[in-house]
């Protein structure tokens, strides 16, 4: 049926991408199965076949393996991950590790349950730590105003939980100071807190105040 399908919407001059929901859920129950309605769905004339992890449980090591093994087979392949284990994005890029050439996604990860992999991180990854180029030159640095665009549009603070995007977000690109202050070694490495030190601390004094006062109550 999904053949049919498929040769139906090309013989009509379509494009097809097929999405292949709860694949890796059907690969886990029965590969060969999973497998050859892909091949079907190729040799119907679709150009894409879209794995879904729909309920986003897989992680990395284990997508990576059953991904690679439908690239092995000769098709093209393009990967649609949720973010239910906190691994849409990582999902994506093992995807295109072993051979997948095409991401779903979605701005700022916005989706349903925990969301999709966030687009804007994606292809942050793929420009600045694999090489590769996916934007016209000099459009990198625009992700973070428009992933900020996108929020406001939405009506959802782009640096609150549960929407903290590490690569457009404008922490990632804010210049930290560094403050030497004079402290224990054991309290100066416990109190290295991974924060936004401009926004939360408008001046020195307010750094060093709130840094004694940590150290203070530790000790006590």
């Amino acid at each position: 049926m999904g053949g049919d399908s498929v040769a139906r919407l090309v013989g009509e001059g379509r494009r097809v991408f097929l999405d292949a929901e709860h694949f890796f859920d059907g690969s886990g129950a029965d590969a060969s199965y999973a497998l050859e309605v892909l091949r079907v769905a190729a040799e119907a004339g679709a150009s894409v076949l879209v794995l879904c992890d729909t309920n986003g449980g897989m992680l990395p090591n284990q997508l990576q393996d059953i991904v690679g093994a439908v690239v092995a087979d000769g098709l093209r392949v393009g990967i649609h991950a949720h973010n239910d284990t906190a691994c849409a994005v990582a999902n994506s890029l093992a995807a295109i590790g072993v051979g997948a050439t095409h991401v779903q996604g979605t701005a700022n990860g916005y989706g349903e349950r925990c969301g999709n992999a966030d687009l804007f991180s994606v292809v942050a990854a793929l420009e600045n730590k694999l090489d590769r180029r996916v934007l016209p030159p000099g459009r990198l640095a625009e992700l973070g105003r428009v992933a900020h665009a996108v929020a406001e549009v939405a009506n959802i603070a782009p640096e609150t939980p549960p929407n903290v995007a590490p690569m457009p977000n404008a922490s990632n690109f804010r210049l930290r100071v560094v403050m030497p202050i004079a402290l224990p070694a054991t309290s100066a490495a416990r109190i290295a807190i991974h924060a936004r030190p401009i926004r939360l601390f408008s001046t020195r004094e307010q750094m060093t105040m709130a840094i004694r006062t940590i150290t203070r109550r530790r000790q006590e």
